[in-house]
């Protein structure tokens, strides 16, 4: 089983939504954007992150507008059912934009970016604030 949900923001609790709890072992959860838990490298984020990559299904995310590239980009690309990601911590993963991916036979592209009224910016395919 393939679960799509977006916009977690780095909180926790969004992983007690009774839809994820049904996810078994080889099902995917994708997030599409504004991950959040990959912020400031700490101690705590990074026990976080181990937590996440230890469930039984596989976590991945594309990123949006609100994530910190510069954190994500010290993690190391891999090629992963087709496609690149970034290996985050056991079963979490980021989806590289513009990729696709063979997952639960049928194949899914990764798009990410977006735009913000904060600031009235947008990301280019490469992550680049314009």
């Amino acid at each position: 089983m393939i679960l799509v949900t977006g916009d977690t923001h780095g909180d926790i609790s969004r992983f007690s939504d009774k839809s994820i709890k049904k996810l078994k072992k080889g099902d995917t959860l994708i997030i599409c954007g504004d991950f959040g838990f990959i912020w400031d490298g700490s101690k705590k984020e990074k026990k976080t992150l181990k937590k996440l990559g230890k469930r039984k299904y596989n976590v991945l995310f594309v990123e949006g507008i609100h994530e910190n590239f510069d954190e994500l980009e010290k993690y190391e690309t891999e090629e992963w059912n087709g496609g690149l990601t970034r290996k985050i911590s056991g079963n979490l993963r980021q989806l590289i934009r513009g990729n696709v991916f063979e997952l639960d036979g049928k194949k899914v592209f990764a798009f990410g970016g977006g735009t913000s009224e904060e600031n009235d910016s947008y990301l280019n395919l490469d992550g680049v604030k314009m």
